[in-house]
């Protein structure tokens, strides 16, 4: 993750809105944030440090990406709840 750099940012792990965002500047202290500023015109130029784990993807990626986590939701609609320890794990096997 480099200054200038576009990135697919949302706050929840697996729903909510995806905005673009532009890497501003990575902070020095821990927890380790980055600050961005939000691309669109709705967020008029707002900038927020945020968690790394939030920027998902490269913003040119952000389509496969999101067809990716379309296909999870589908296969795993019928699974255990998503709070379980065993779906959790898979999740994370999976993403990895």
């Amino acid at each position: 993750m480099e200054p200038g750099e576009r990135w697919a940012y949302r706050a929840a792990p697996y729903a909510g809105p995806v905005s673009e965002v532009e890497v501003l500047t990575m902070g020095s202290r821990r927890p380790l944030r980055v600050k961005v500023r939000f691309v669109g015109d709705e967020a008029e130029g707002r900038e927020e440090w945020v968690a790394p784990a939030r920027l998902r993807v490269p913003w040119e990626q952000t389509d496969q990406w999101l067809a990716r986590q379309r296909r999870w939701a589908e296969l795993t609609q019928d699974g255990p709840e998503q709070e379980c320890a065993e779906f959790l794990a898979a999740s994370t096997v999976f993403e990895e």
